[in-house]
């Protein structure tokens, strides 16, 4: 009999593409992302890139770095707006 798991418990035990991360890298994500934030912001402004594509981009993303909390939360953005 296989048990049914709503999406949230699926994805938080996925454990296939868990990547640990190192002190360095998570330092790195810190520093890089309010740069790379006001970027986006800004293309999203001046209408640059179009949003579906930019999310689409980071569920790709997110699926190599293997991240369950990110995989999740992107996969409900892009559901919400289509």
């Amino acid at each position: 009999m296989v048990k049914k798991t709503s999406l949230s418990e699926s994805v938080i035990l996925r454990d296939e593409f868990k990547r640990k991360f190192s002190l360095w890298e998570l330092y790195r994500s810190f520093v890089l992302t309010p740069r790379a934030m006001s970027k986006l912001i800004g293309n999203n402004k001046n209408k640059l890139v179009d949003k579906h594509f930019v999310e689409r981009l980071q569920l790709a993303v997110t699926e190599v770095n293997g991240c369950a909390a990110c995989s999740y939360q992107h996969t409900q953005i892009k559901l919400s707006i289509g």
